[in-house]
């Protein structure tokens, strides 16, 4: 796999390279690990920082360069080797020196989220809240007092972030919004899948294990 090289960063990390799998911050991804280069990327990891970047690619020669941080939340190891673990999203970043060997790995700097509120996007904003909330009325998974959190979410790329999360299922719809630096197109990507997305008919609440 090869990426451009900045020569900005100076941190380095273990990645998981999963195709159209995003991780956005402030977001859970529970992650089965059972390859033998994972198991070993898993075990240095948890010797050292816990954090592991989630990695985007569609063939075995070349790794998009924008990917995500995550942190190792809880992680149970099986008797047979493997071992299921929950990844927290923390920020996105951006890669460098990447290389495959024993396992995907590659320095990283963190990018700056926008300094921004939702009073700049206000409209965008209500809006999305709003489609948000008829979602959680009609029985949409989402966490345990969500539509309280996003109420009072008034960061906007936090909003965003935990809207894209739990409610844009479509993988490259997800990495369309995560990859979008600015703020306000972020917003208006994720309205227009919102408004043009139906809603599921669910028959109650629940989740499997």
């Amino acid at each position: 796999m090869s990426a451009q090289t900045d020569g900005s960063s100076h941190d380095h990390i273990g990645l998981m390279v999963l195709p159209w799998v995003s991780l956005f911050p402030g977001s859970m991804l529970p992650l089965y690990i059972f390859e033998p280069r994972y198991r070993d990327m898993l075990a240095d990891s948890l010797r050292e920082n816990r954090m592991i970047g989630i990695a985007h690619s569609t063939d075995d020669t070349t790794c998009d360069p924008l990917a995500s941080l995550g942190v190792i939340r809880a992680c149970v190891a099986n008797p047979d080797g493997t071992s299921n673990l929950v990844l927290q999203g923390l920020a996105r970043i951006r890669l460098s020196n990447i290389t495959t060997t024993p396992y995907p790995q590659a320095d990283y700097h963190i990018l700056p989220e926008p300094e921004d509120s939702t009073e700049d996007h206000e409209d965008l904003h209500l809006r999305i809240l709003s489609i948000s909330i008829r979602k959680l009325v009609k029985g949409q998974l989402a966490p345990e007092s969500f539509e309280d959190y996003l109420v009072a979410l008034r960061d906007a790329s936090a909003f965003t972030d935990a809207v894209s999360a739990a409610f844009v299922g479509d993988p490259i719809r997800r990495r369309e919004i995560l990859l979008e630096r600015d703020i306000h197109r972020r917003l208006k990507l994720l309205l227009n899948f919102l408004e043009n997305e139906p809603t599921p008919e669910i028959e109650g609440p629940g989740m499997e294990a």
